[in-house]
């Protein structure tokens, strides 16, 4: 079988597009900052998507201002009380190995401006009153890949928490890298592969 000139382009084209990525995402891996989060699954394994777990960060929230954030007291239902709510625009960045939202202007100037100057890097952090604010919930979602092989470790036992190494890239949500089990105040990396 004789290959042609530009199937050959073709594919050393596909090669290097692929390697670059690779090439960019260990640099990233080496030199941005790192840390670690609290994750809770949020949308398990889609056939379409292969075996990835879809997680959230839960970040603390307890260091932001109240009044640059978008409260809402929703009640649907009279019988069914919604608990009060807070929302913030924040950026994520990692500080002491941690991962913290960080904000810088109102929820609603960040609304107003959407279309115009409105950063793509923010995420939507949402609070729930009756939560401790440890516990807020950063809406962008982590993908993390589980081998075939490997049993997924969802749904966690009472006692235990995910936790989650990642990378902050410069543009984009943060990578995962390895996740962990929190039991106890211990945290044991699993060995997914």
């Amino acid at each position: 079988m004789k290959l042609s000139r530009p199937a050959l382009l073709l594919a050393a084209l596909q090669i290097t597009l692929v390697c670059t990525i690779a090439v960019k995402y260990l640099h990233e891996r080496r030199t941005c900052p790192r840390a670690w989060v609290q994750v809770t699954q949020y949308d398990p394994e889609l056939i379409m998507r292969g075996r990835y777990l879809s997680l959230q960060p839960i970040v603390n929230v307890c260091g932001l201002s109240k009044t640059l954030a978008q409260h809402t007291v929703a009640r649907p239902d009279p019988n069914w009380p919604t608990p009060e709510s807070w929302e913030w625009l924040v950026h994520l960045r990692a500080e002491n190995s941690n991962l913290i939202p960080v904000t810088s202007r109102s929820y609603t100037e960040s609304e107003n401006d959407r279309g115009a100057s409105m950063d793509d890097e923010q995420v939507r952090v949402t609070w729930l009153a009756t939560d401790p604010c440890e516990k807020a919930t950063a809406h962008v979602g982590i993908e993390l890949y589980v081998p075939e092989r490997t049993k997924s470790p969802f749904p966690l036992p009472a006692g235990q928490e995910a936790w989650l190494s990642v990378t902050i890239p410069p543009k984009g949500p943060p990578r995962g890298l390895q996740l962990a089990i929190k039991q106890n105040g211990v945290l044991t990396p699993l060995k997914l592969n």
